[in-house]
């Protein structure tokens, strides 16, 4: 971590005072958890949204195009198959 006010680099990230320069760092930690706090209520937010938008996608059986292979997967093909069994097998 890297102090604000001295720019010292060598601070641990559990540290709350800077031993270069002596001033506190907790107001700057908690800039940072408020940060991700709102980053995390808006990624809710979106998702939550999302499930309004389609609130009976989750419940939907799964269809057959769901269990064909990605093209970008490198796993073969009876590997596929096999999810594709098992995936019956647990529907049922």
């Amino acid at each position: 971590m890297k102090c604000l006010y001295c720019a010292e680099e060598h601070i641990k990230d559990e540290a709350t005072v800077c031993l270069h320069c002596g001033r506190g760092l907790l107001r700057y930690k908690l800039s940072l958890l408020q940060k991700e706090v709102r980053e995390i209520r808006s990624s809710l937010e979106s998702l939550q949204s999302q499930q309004a938008q389609e609130p009976y996608a989750a419940q939907r059986r799964p269809t057959i195009l769901t269990f064909l292979p990605d093209p970008k997967d490198k796993l073969p093909f009876w590997q596929h198959a096999l999810d594709v069994l098992l995936s019956a097998v647990l529907v049922l």
